[in-house]
């Protein structure tokens, strides 16, 4: 990222996590006292070529990884208790470092990643520096943002000094940044669509639900069937479609988590690369594989709706938090209480599951806590609301859809499915089946690959032997109808 890239970035996510416009242009300005840059891995005084640093050869990118690596002399001697100022706050006590650095321990990230320091600066706030928090989310004074900043949060030696330089840095900053902040200079600008363009969220739904129990793969073979192959190693069609278009992310996406991936997809298949990117608020070349930057992409485009305002089918709904969203999905049904969603990499399991494996329905309490909010792309079709179903807000008739046969739900009196009998050494789609079931029942049989292997025998013996039957590690007829719960 660029320093305006950073600087708007920061500023979205400190203005979704609760500040005032005012208090979030207060805490740039204080930040770019700081690293003036806004670059998580800056070192205080590395550009000095006598700094003792240095003269140890090391680079940012090496004080970064040796920090990460857990290394005891160097973190207790160095990192930790070197007083040397770290990252885009430039934390430089030994407690403060001490604590960043389990902090992203305990995030499974880099104690240089930028969405764990924006993270950690929010929790100290919070926790330890609630005078700043109060004023940063309660202030319409950059200057009274600035001296909070510089008198609590930070205890600058200069203070005077530092507030009258860091108040001139806010104040630039507050040309450059709206309230909205929609001024971001990479925000995207993909041509608009011709007006006779219409972009309906019900193909880009029935696309989605045909998508339902997608499995991803072990490597790149059969990505186009549904539950061949099945495997842990993320290969979906889905990246590789994607990857194919040369330039959609900032770099190859196979073999990568890929919850995100499967929603961008599904906008490409819908309405074409350049019209999916304008929707998605986000650019070619972008890191719009990742939930939080798409996440952000909404809010800079002024399209972000938080948990407790109402969704719509078609938002895209993100998981976690607006500094650290870790799972996403569509919407394609709201009732009064409900949101339901179709989910890339997930389980059938409840709640939030990341790195699941399948393409699944799941539903959520409105309000239920692990939601963050929803991205609204700028649908033209005239629906919103509750249901797709509903009529078009506009005067426009509708084009008619054309009918799509339902398949026929078997019940226990009418089922037709001829399972088969599993035991070690099965492999293919009921193998994969059965996983699922079993995953679905919580036996972790550690991931659906269509091989039945110790783990899933194991998870099937149990089962049988909690459901009453003869635990011999075989799928019969038996063991499938308590699995199907008949």
């Amino acid at each position: 990222m660029t320093t305006n890239e950073r600087a708007q970035y920061i500023y979205n996510a400190v203005r979704a996590a609760g500040m005032t416009h005012a208090g979030a242009i207060g805490l740039l300005g204080n930040l770019q006292g700081e690293a003036s840059d806004f670059d998580p891995m800056r070192v205080e005084g590395m550009s000095n070529p006598n700094s003792f640093l240095r003269r140890m050869g090391l680079t940012e990118e090496e004080y970064t990884r040796r920090a990460n690596a857990g290394e005891p002399t160097f973190n207790g001697k160095y990192f930790i208790k070197d007083s040397t100022g770290y990252g885009i706050a430039q934390w430089t006590y030994w407690g403060r470092k001490k604590n960043l650095l389990d902090f992203a321990k305990s995030r499974g990230a880099s104690v240089g990643d930028l969405d764990t320091q924006i993270a950690f600066m929010l929790k100290e706030m919070q926790t330890h520096y609630t005078r700043t928090w109060k004023i940063l989310t309660t202030t319409d004074s950059i200057a009274a943002a600035v001296k909070i900043c510089v008198t609590e949060y930070e205890k600058s030696a200069n203070q005077s000094s530092a507030i009258e330089k860091r108040t001139r840095c806010a104040n630039a900053w507050a040309e450059l940044i709206s309230e909205g902040g929609t001024t971001e200079p990479e925000t995207p600008t993909a041509p608009a669509a011709p007006e006779t363009d219409v972009f309906d969220r019900r193909e880009l739904i029935a696309l989605a639900e045909s998508e339902v129990g997608y499995i991803e793969k072990r490597n790149a073979l059969l990505l186009d069937e549904k539950l061949a192959n099945g495997g842990s190693a993320n290969y979906t069609k889905y990246a590789r479609d994607l990857d194919a278009i040369g330039n959609f992310y900032n770099g190859k996406k196979q073999g990568h988590a890929w919850c995100e991936v499967f929603v961008d997809w599904l906008f490409v298949k819908s309405f074409g690369v350049d019209n999916a990117l304008k929707l998605l608020c986000t650019k070619r070349g972008s890191s719009g594989a990742g939930c939080t930057y798409s996440l952000n992409y909404f809010i800079a485009a002024g399209r972000f709706h938080k948990r407790g305002e109402r969704p719509e089918p078609g938002d895209q709904i993100f998981f976690g938090n607006v500094g650290n969203s870790n799972h996403t999905g569509l919407v394609y049904k709201v009732d009064d209480t409900t949101v339901y969603t179709i989910e890339g990499n997930t389980s059938d399991a409840f709640g939030v599951i990341s790195n699941g494996g399948c393409v699944c329905k799941k539903s959520y309490p409105l309000n239920y806590s692990r939601i963050a909010g929803y991205g609204r792309p700028a649908y033209n079709d005239g629906y919103a609301g509750a249901t797709v179903e509903d009529k078009p807000t506009t005067s426009e008739t509708p084009k008619p859809e054309t009918p799509k046969p339902e398949t026929p739900k078997p019940t226990a009196s009418t089922c037709t499915v001829k399972l088969p009998e599993l035991s070690s050494g099965s492999t293919g789609a009921a193998v994969a089946a059965l996983q699922a079931a079993l995953t679905y029942l919580k036996y972790d049989v550690k991931g659906i690959d269509g091989d039945f292997g110790i783990k899933t025998r194991t998870m099937l013996m149990a089962f049988q032997a909690e459901h009453g039957l003869d635990a011999d590690g075989i799928c019969g007829a038996q063991s499938w109808t308590a699995l199907m719960g008949r």
